[in-house]
């Protein structure tokens, strides 16, 4: 019973656990999204993007 209860509570953080790390990185404003990303096309910004024009 115990491990029955182990291993489902390991399987709902390694599935809960990234996408809960990422949403909280983004509403504290360490990571800025860029946009959807696929395998098949490159994530191309719509207009050129300078390193001058960051703001840190």
């Amino acid at each position: 019973m115990v491990r029955n209860v182990v291993l489902f509570s390991v399987l709902v953080y390694e599935l809960v656990g990234p996408t809960l790390t990422k949403l909280a990185l983004t509403a504290a404003g360490e990571i800025i999204p860029e946009g959807r990303t696929n395998a098949r096309m490159a994530n191309k910004p719509a207009f050129p993007v300078s390193l001058d024009e960051v703001c840190i």
